[in-house]
């Protein structure tokens, strides 16, 4: 159901007939805080497996449900929230969520991109997947996470051994590769990450990656 227009009206409907639905897309469909309607209903939902909010502008308060829907969630696999002008503070309300619920398996991608999250936000996000062993992918690719938030997000993941794929692309790293350096020094599980930095940076970049022994 993308591109319905249901609003935060149509988003509470839609939440009532949740529990009997396996997969679901609702992008781009301004639900803003009928969010909230979406994250309470699946509180208690054990059947939905897949869930597409993108592009809704669920903000501070359709993020802060969403994030709490996901303590409680055994069932859902796949969730996918880019473009809902999630901040640092959205950011570590899923971070807090991604420590208490161990259970959260995103088999395909957990996508926070193309929001507004920053340094502290990156942060709080590393620092939530030091306890979660059941994520595979994360994608916080355009944000706006710089150096710092960069490297503290690399360095609470360093003795995660369940993530596969990071996707970290345009975010304003800058030239500094060493952080991610020290992370592939580390970690042998990684198959894929995406992120943008300069040629000095990459060139160190790849030599880790040759002594890496994937």
């Amino acid at each position: 159901m993308k591109h319905h227009g249901l609003g935060p009206k149509g988003a509470q409907a839609i939440a009532e007939v949740l529990e009997i639905i396996l997969t679901n897309n609702l992008s781009g469909n301004w639900i803003e805080d009928g969010g909230a309607y979406i994250g309470r209903s699946l509180c208690s939902n054990y059947t939905l497996t897949y869930l597409n909010l993108s592009e809704n502008r669920l903000g501070h308060k359709g993020g802060k449900d969403i994030a709490e829907m996901l303590k409680d969630n055994n069932s859902l696999k796949v969730l996918i929230i880019f473009g809902n002008k999630f901040t640092d503070t959205e950011a570590e309300h899923f971070a807090e969520a991604l420590k208490e619920n161990s259970t959260l398996q995103v088999s395909l991608v957990l996508d926070l991109s193309k929001n507004q999250i920053g340094d502290i936000g990156a942060i709080a996000l590393g620092t939530g997947l030091i306890e979660n062993d059941t994520l595979k992918e994360i994608n916080i690719g355009w944000n706006q996470i710089r150096s710092k938030g960069f490297n503290g997000f690399l360095l609470q993941l360093k003795d995660n051994a369940s993530i596969t794929h990071i996707n970290m692309e345009n975010n304003g790293f800058g030239d500094n590769g060493g952080p991610l350096v020290a992370y592939l020094s580390r970690n042998n599980t990684i198959q894929s990450l995406v992120v943008r930095l300069g040629d000095s940076a990459m060139i160190s970049i790849s030599k880790s990656i040759e002594s890496n022994s994937l």
